[in-house]
C-alpha cells in the first residue's frame, strides 16, 4: 500500500498562495499569520523606523489583497514579501524624501548639516563646555580628583579608592556628591544663560 508522500513547503506555499489569489480570505490570514513577524524583522533591518516598517507591512497586505487577481504564482512566499516589502520601503523613504524636500526640508537619508547649524552647534558646545569648567571650578578639591580620576583617567572605584587611600563606599559616595552638585550647578548656569 502506498502512503501518500509529504508536501514540499514549496508546494503548500504554492497551493495556499493560489487559493489566495483565487479570493480565499482563510488562506490570505494564512499567509499574514506566518510572514508578518519575518516580515517586520526583515523590514527594521532596512530602516530602523518602526511605525514606518507597521505602516508599510499593513499597506503592503492591503495591496496585495485588492490586486490578488493579477499577481503571479509562487512556490516561495516569504521570498516573494521579502522581496516586495523590500521595493515598498525604498520606494516610501524616496516619497517621503521628495514631500520633506517639497516642504523646504533638504536632507536625503543622509542628513548633511549647513554651515549654520554646525557653526550653532559648535557655539552651544563651547557654551556647555564653558559651563562645566565654571561649575567644576566650585567643585571641593576631592570631589573633582574624584570625577578626574573616574572619567579622565577611567579608573575603578576599587583603584581609586587604594589610590586615594579610602574605603570604597566613599568614592562611590563622594562622585554622586560631585556629580549632584554638577547637575545643580549647571541648571543654575543653564537658567542665568537664557534670562
Amino acid at each position: 500500500m502506498d502512503l501518500p508522500q509529504p508536501q514540499s513547503k514549496n508546494a503548500v506555499d504554492q497551493a495556499v498562495w493560489d487559493s489566495f489569489r483565487r479570493g480565499s480570505k482563510p488562506a490570505f490570514e494564512n499567509i499574514y499569520r506566518h510572514h508578518v513577524q519575518e516580515l517586520y524583522h526583515y523590514g527594521i533591518k532596512i530602516h530602523s523606523n518602526s511605525s514606518l516598517i507597521k505602516d508599510v507591512i499593513q499597506s503592503l497586505f492591503v495591496e496585495l489583497w485588492n490586486q490578488r487577481a493579477s499577481l503571479s504564482s509562487t512556490d516561495n512566499v516569504k521570498y516573494y514579501l521579502f522581496k516586495a516589502l523590500r521595493f515598498k520601503i525604498y520606494r516610501e523613504l524616496k516619497n517621503q524624501t521628495y514631500r520633506d524636500q517639497q516642504q523646504g526640508s533638504y536632507y536625503e537619508q543622509e542628513f548633511i548639516e549647513s554651515t549654520e547649524v554646525k557653526l550653532m552647534d559648535a557655539e552651544l558646545k563651547a557654551e556647555r563646555k564653558q559651563m562645566l569648567h565654571k561649575a567644576l571650578a566650585e567643585l571641593p578639591p576631592r570631589q573633582k580628583e574624584i570625577l578626574h580620576l573616574l572619567y579622565s583617567e577611567e579608573l575603578s572605584y576599587e583603584k581609586i579608592a587604594e589610590l586615594m587611600a579610602i574605603n570604597v563606599a566613599s568614592v562611590y559616595t563622594l562622585a554622586w556628591k560631585a556629580l549632584s552638585a554638577l547637575k545643580r550647578l549647571m541648571v543654575v548656569w543653564l537658567l542665568l544663560l537664557l534670562w
